[in-house]
C-alpha cells in the first residue's frame, strides 16, 4: 500500500519528523502553504545548559500572506547569525560523545548559501536523511499539477490521489485535522504516527524530549539512531 506523508519544511525538525519520513513511499514538502511566523519552519530547539534552547534562522519581512517557498533568510545578517548558531551549537555539544562526527557535518549543511528558506530547511534534512542511510522519494508540493485552490484537508487528499497514494500518514499531532470519513470517500486510508523514542543519555541531566535532530545526532551512534527511528507506534483517527 503506497503511503504518502505531506509536512511543511522545518529546518532541523525532531526525530519524529524523520520517523514520518523513513515511514512512507513519498514524502512531500508542503512548500506552497502559507507561511506561518513563530512555527517551526526556521527554528528549532537545542540543549544548551541542561535546558532546550531556540536557535534561529532569521527571516526577511514578506507579505502576511507569502507561502513559505517566497520568504528568503535576511541578507544582512544571515551570514553573522549562521556563525552564531555553529558557535552555539559547538558551546552546547563540545562534549557530546559524538560531537566530533557530527559538528563539520552541521557546520556544511548550515554554511551552505541557500537564502530560500523552504530550500534550506529541506536540505537541512536531506543531509540528516543521507546521513541517516534513509532512501525516500522526497518531493515538493509546489512541483504537482494539481488544484491549487483547494484547502486544508481537501488539498491533502488530492496531493495523496494525484501520486497515487492508498494510505496518508500524519504526525499525531494532526490527529484533530483530518476525518477518516472523508478520507475513505476516497480510497485513502489515515493513519498517525506517535513517536515513542526512548530516552538518551543528555550528559548527567534529566532527558528532555523533543529536542532538534541535533541532539540526538550528538549523543547516539548512527545505529541506535536508526533503531529509535523504530520507535513509534501507528494510531487510526476514530470519527467521532
Amino acid at each position: 500500500m503506497k503511503t504518502i506523508a505531506i509536512m511543511q519544511p522545518y529546518v532541523f525538525p525532531y526525530i519524529g519528523y524523520f520517523q514520518l519520513i523513513e515511514a512512507v513511499d513519498v514524502f512531500v514538502s508542503y512548500d506552497d502553504v502559507q507561511y506561518m511566523k513563530g512555527g517551526w519552519i526556521n527554528r528549532n530547539r537545542i540543549l544548551f545548559k541542561e535546558e532546550p534552547k531556540y536557535i534561529t534562522f532569521p527571516v526577511r519581512k514578506e507579505p502576511l500572506n507569502s507561502l513559505i517557498n517566497e520568504h528568503f533568510l535576511s541578507d544582512n545578517i544571515i551570514i553573522k547569525e549562521k556563525k552564531r548558531i555553529l558557535a552555539l551549537l559547538r558551546q552546547s555539544y563540545f562534549k557530546a560523545p559524538y560531537f566530533g562526527m557530527i559538528y563539520p557535518l552541521l557546520e556544511e549543511i548550515v554554511s551552505i548559501d541557500l537564502r530560500n528558506v523552504a530550500r534550506f530547511a529541506e536540505h537541512t534534512q536531506k543531509e540528516i536523511l543521507k546521513y541517516l542511510c534513509i532512501d525516500v522519494k522526497y518531493i515538493r508540493s509546489s512541483e504537482l499539477n494539481f488544484d491549487k485552490s483547494l484547502k486544508t484537508q481537501n488539498r491533502v487528499i488530492e496531493i495523496v490521489k494525484k501520486l497515487k497514494g492508498k494510505c496518508y500518514m500524519n504526525l499525531i499531532g494532526g490527529l484533530e485535522l483530518y476525518s477518516p470519513i472523508e478520507f475513505n470517500k476516497h480510497g485513502i486510508d489515515l493513519r498517525f504516527l506517535k513517536s515513542e523514542v526512548k530516552p538518551y543519555q543528555q550528559f548527567s541531566n534529566e532527558f528532555v524530549p523533543n529536542l532538534s535532530i541535533i541532539d540526538v545526532l550528538m549523543f547516539n551512534s548512527k545505529a541506535d539512531i536508526q533503531v529509535k527511528l523504530k520507535q513509534f507506534k501507528l494510531v487510526a483517527n476514530q470519527e467521532r
